[in-house]
């Protein structure tokens, strides 16, 4: 029935669609600016999903009487924003207790707040507990936080190193590291980066619907595969876990999206993409980064090492939300549109304006999609299979033959 819908508007829009616009798949009818001024519109992770081109086949068109005027804007992201900066430090002590822990001292020419320390080490296997102290006069120390742990393994064929530092901003002139050294033999620190990380604003997300997800244990690798299904392409900015944490854990994981399959000689597999690695914390919320990938698909793999599986009863996927800013005219005939193939990213002008444009703008909102008659025509499933192509085409070949007799009948009939 809604096909049936969107085939019935199409017929009664001739005069709207022109040449330019019907090469698009799909299409929004904008509702009617209040004015001739910036307007904000808001693309939804539906939209962004049927984009063809990695949004660069969105336009906004004014369908005049005569002709059709392409309208011009600017796509921005709205995820939070922030900059990492590299603080200096330097190294001023480093010494040890016998079978019990190791120290590391640095210091800033001036007071700095920061929040990650990057250990560089030289050794490839270690697992150590570490405690961040902060002081002012290297004399009273302050506990930032305590039991920490970095991770370094290696058998040969694989090699993880997981060696920052992340705890709450804390300014102080002083920092020294504690690392326990009770249970395994002591690491050689040879650099240590500090960071300060600087959140401008928070951002704009949407949630993305999980249509299918399989859990499988791995006893071989040691590791529990998550896959999970979104059901279609859509730019993924973060994936959250939720595990339970009736015990302290701390896994290594490794987090794919989706290429698409591939074919060889052994069969179809899925062609899986690193996205990142990280840490299953019991400390931690445990967010994972995509950066914008375009995937439909998304694998975790956590590494359980000798302790037992972590439960996660709940995972959330969201795609950074999008908007176009553009100058509206006061006009009925704004369409959104969307779905061209290998389409190349518009230049605008109003790039190099930006200053131009208001920081408060009001939002246009848009209708249901429409979607191009063809389309419709490839999504049923009448035609997704070749046996029916045949038949209507014997059928087609039929009616020919039936006429072209009819006809043959006819001309005999009037020469006798």
């Amino acid at each position: 029935m809604k096909n049936k819908t969107f085939l019935f508007v199409l017929l009664f829009l001739p005069c709207f669609l022109s040449a330019q616009m019907k090469s698009y798949d799909y299409y929004r009818k904008l509702n009617k600016p209040s004015g001739n001024d910036y307007f904000s519109i808001k693309i939804l992770p539906a939209i962004m999903a049927k984009s063809k081109s990695n949004l660069s086949d969105i336009r906004i068109y004014e369908a005049r009487e005569k002709d059709t005027v392409e309208i011009p804007y600017i796509l921005e992201w709205l995820g939070s924003t922030s900059e990492e900066f590299e603080v200096t430090s330097q190294m001023i002590n480093e010494s040890y207790r016998e079978k019990c822990c190791s120290f590391a001292t640095f210091k800033f020419e001036r007071k700095e707040s920061i929040n990650r320390i990057q250990l560089k080490i030289e050794e490839d296997n270690f697992d150590k507990s570490i405690k961040i102290e902060g002081s002012d006069d290297n004399k009273k120390w302050f506990t930032i936080r305590e039991h920490l742990r970095i991770v370094g393994y290696s058998n040969g064929e694989t090699k993880v190193k997981y060696a920052s530092l992340n705890f709450p901003s804390s300014e102080y002139t002083y920092f020294r590291l504690t690392l326990d050294d009770i249970n395994s033999a002591r690491i050689k620190i040879f650099d240590v980066f500090t960071m300060d990380i600087d959140t401008r604003k928070p951002g704009s997300y949407s949630e993305l619907p999980i249509v299918t997800r399989k859990d499988s244990l791995k006893k071989q690798n040691k590791t529990t595969e998550i896959t999970l299904d979104l059901g279609q392409n859509y730019f993924l900015s973060h994936v959250v876990l939720f595990p339970k944490k009736e015990k302290d854990f701390f896994r290594n994981v490794n987090v794919y999206c989706s290429l698409g399959k591939i074919t060889s000689p052994k069969g179809v597999f899925e062609n899986w993409s690193l996205e990142g690695t990280g840490v299953l914390r019991s400390d931690d919320e445990n967010k994972f980064s995509f950066f914008n990938s375009n995937s439909s698909k998304i694998k975790i793999e956590i590494f359980n090492q000798d302790d037992q599986p972590v439960e996660i009863p709940e995972i959330k996927v969201f795609s950074e939300d999008c908007q176009l800013v553009t100058q509206l005219p006061v006009s009925d005939n704004l369409f959104l549109c969307y779905g061209k193939t290998n389409d190349n990213s518009p230049t605008y002008d109003m790039a190099h304006f930006e200053e131009k444009i208001p920081d408060k703008l009001n939002a246009i909102n848009y209708g249901d999609e429409v979607v191009k008659a063809s389309v419709i025509a490839e999504t049923n499933p009448l035609f997704k299979e070749k046996i029916w192509l045949w038949v209507i085409l014997g059928l087609v070949i039929l009616v020919i033959a039936v006429f072209s007799l009819r006809m043959l009948n006819a001309s005999k009939n009037e020469k006798s």
